[in-house]
């Protein structure tokens, strides 16, 4: 069989998408699940809704597009915002300074990367049809931010 160089491009919509470290994220769950797939993040959560040809209900209910799959010939909108902050705690910045007063006062606060970790492994499942690895992903978030953890 001839080797196949062509990558797979996966879009998700965000905005600011310069600081996102999601794409280290996915593109170490990628390589982790053998496949040859690039991530790209993109501005433009909301315009890209009239654009699709189905909102799902949580795009709908947030009012933005983060994650785009695809089901036949039908391009449809999804966010997995909510679906990882269920599961998790604050958004990114992991480090905010609320979570740093509530560590001085002796409380526990986890950060932000278990919901990126979360919403990237929701989004994952639905490009791939594979389950994701967390602890890929956690490992290259934590990578990426330092070696600050992510807790999980």
């Amino acid at each position: 069989m001839p080797a196949n160089y062509k990558a797979e491009l996966v879009r998700v919509f965000g905005c600011p998408v310069a600081e996102n470290p999601t794409g280290v994220m996915q593109e170490a769950a990628f390589a982790a699940a053998g496949l040859n797939w690039r991530y790209l993040t993109s501005p433009h959560k909301v315009a890209v809704r009239s654009r699709l040809d189905e909102v799902s209900p949580d795009a709908a209910m947030i009012g933005a597009v983060n994650t785009v799959r695809r089901e036949g010939d039908r391009l449809i909108s999804e966010n997995t915002d909510g679906k990882g902050f269920l599961r998790g705690v604050a958004p990114n910045p992991p480090e905010t300074r609320l979570i740093k007063a509530a560590r001085a006062q002796g409380l526990k606060a986890l950060n932000g990367l278990a919901m990126l970790v979360y919403q990237g492994a929701i989004a994952f499942e639905m490009w791939t049809g594979q389950k994701a690895s967390e602890a890929v992903m956690k490992d290259a978030l934590e990578k990426a931010f330092g070696g600050l953890t992510c807790q999980i």
